[in-house]
């Protein structure tokens, strides 16, 4: 049995195989990548339902724990307990029965889990790291006398902070740019004719530079915002797609035809069906591609900036309530014309799947715009439990007292919440697809970085918020300026 035993027994086990049993020898069969996959999976079985996420809650306020377990030649054929003592030490506590196998499941996910992606914060720590010590070693040789060695090592530093230089560039050019100043100027004082005072400065600033250079790539998005955010989704979808269900049954009651209300049923039971596929759907394709997962996120939150757009237009466009009861009244007219069954279904469906498909594909790019953290998480799923439950009190006091929302200010408002929450898609999207290298990254020295509303210093992303901006504006004034004055000219006309 493999119980409390190192990753490095599993591996040697694929290998070679079992005797006596039906397992075979992998080392022929399977090339080292893959093996080590497996043993990974096969390590990771042995912990009970729920240890990895518990552990990596426990773990998530400490900022070196990832350092210590993630370095897979490291940790390979360290066992369990010892990796346990390692964070139990780095965060300063000491582990009960239950945290501690957490809290070992979790140290044996984190090397993969970094490598396929799925902690970029993580990855981005290590290059830092893996960058400084090599510049530290190249101001050791250099000390040493070693001035060629010395070279090499400042290159080779460099070289590794290259492989998160376009994803630091598209977050913050500044910083960035300070990486290329501080490594320029350390390699001058690596040359024999340089006293040690001034190398050391060099490197100094070399650290300060790469340690600043991450900041961009691990800070969390607030999570008070994120609850808001997640709230303001759920809220309003919920809440049109009750007013569009509601007006449905009423205008069937005005025209005397109360008992396809099931209609209408169904139709509602179908569309969200159909929104939990789609949200099934989405995750097993962000699961099955991690390679591409900058990609996805970009692609997402840009379509999820797209559709939050529109919805805000078309919200903007029904403000008056004439208008919300005519798109009512055009829609339900046309499917009691048509004399079908599943026409009064077809129209409940089609409204109320907009709106499930516009949850999904939000919260789909609002978990990608966050950090990906179990408080992350947490605080996402607070919001849709707020949202729900605000939502469980809007539709009883609707049904049972009557009362009746101010369709104006509620567009008004949600409007202008699903606008601002476009334009930070639409930033953090365009910079997904820049670290993805599918966009390119012009640095814009005079902007500054604001994540917490999607803006980064590069033309590209202020490209696409500007063409946002003007949409946004060109919507408002056909709305309220040329419409109705194209409608007024119409009627005088007549």
């Amino acid at each position: 049995m493999l119980g409390d035993v190192p990753l490095i027994e599993y591996f040697r086990k694929i290998n070679v195989g079992v005797a006596g049993t039906a397992m075979p020898a992998f080392v022929d069969q399977l090339d080292d990548f893959d093996r080590w996959s497996v043993a990974m999976y096969a390590a990771h079985l042995r912990y009970p339902s729920g240890a990895i996420e518990r552990g990596t809650a426990l773990l998530a306020a400490c900022g070196p724990c990832g350092l210590e377990v993630g370095d897979l030649p490291r940790t390979a054929d360290v066992p369990d307990d010892s990796l346990v003592t390692v964070l139990s030490q780095a965060v300063g506590r000491r582990f009960d029965a239950a945290d501690a196998v957490a809290v070992a499941a979790y140290a044996r996910v984190a090397p993969a889990r970094e490598y396929l992606g799925g902690d970029r914060a993580l990855r981005a720590l290590r290059t830092v790291e893996r960058a400084k010590s090599l510049a530290t070693k190249a101001v050791t040789a250099a000390r040493d006398g070693d001035h060629e060695a010395a070279r090499r090592l400042a290159l080779d530093a460099y070289l590794a902070f290259e492989g998160i230089e376009s994803t630091v560039r598209a977050r913050d050019a500044q910083r960035a740019r300070r990486v290329e100043e501080a490594f320029a100027a350390l390699r001058p004082t690596l040359g024999g004719e340089t006293d040690a005072a001034a190398r050391d400065r060099a490197l100094e600033m070399v650290v300060r530079a790469l340690d600043e250079s991450v900041v961009p790539l691990v800070e969390r998005t607030s999570a008070v915002a994120l609850v808001g955010q997640s709230f303001v989704i759920l809220f309003r979808e919920g809440l049109e797609a009750i007013l569009i269900v509601g007006a449905l049954v009423a205008f069937l009651a005005r025209a005397g035809v109360s008992e396809r209300t099931r209609d209408i049923g169904l139709g509602v039971a179908a569309a969200g069906v159909a929104s939990l596929l789609t949200a099934g759907a989405l995750v097993t394709v962000f699961r099955a591609a991690p390679a591409y997962r900058e990609l996805l996120e970009g692609a997402t939150m840009l379509a999820a900036a797209a559709m939050l757009f529109w919805v805000s237009y078309w919200l903007v466009s029904k403000i008056e309530l004439r208008k919300w009861q005519g798109f009512v009244r055009t829609q339900m007219s046309r499917a009691l014309k048509s004399q079908r069954a599943w026409a009064l279904a077809g129209v409940a469906f089609l409204a109320v799947y907009r709106e499930g498909f516009e949850t999904v594909l939000f919260y789909a790019a609002l978990v990608a715009s966050a950090d990906g953290s179990a408080s992350a998480l947490g605080a996402i799923v607070s919001g849709m439990l707020a949202g729900a439950i605000v939502l469980a009190g809007v539709y009883a006091a609707m049904q049972r007292w009557g009362v009746r929302l101010p369709l104006k200010p509620f567009f008004a408002v949600t409007s202008a919440l699903l606008y601002l929450m476009a334009f930070r898609f639409a930033g953090q999207g365009i910079a997904e697809l820049q670290e993805a290298g599918v966009i390119d990254a012009t640095p814009l020295a005079w902007v500054p970085s604001v994540p917490a509303l999607g803006i980064f210093p590069t033309f590209q992303t202020l490209a696409g918020q500007f063409v946002l901006a003007v949409a946004m504006f060109g919507a408002l004034s056909w709305v309220f300026w040329l419409e109705p004055r194209l409608a007024m000219a119409r009627s005088v006309r007549r």
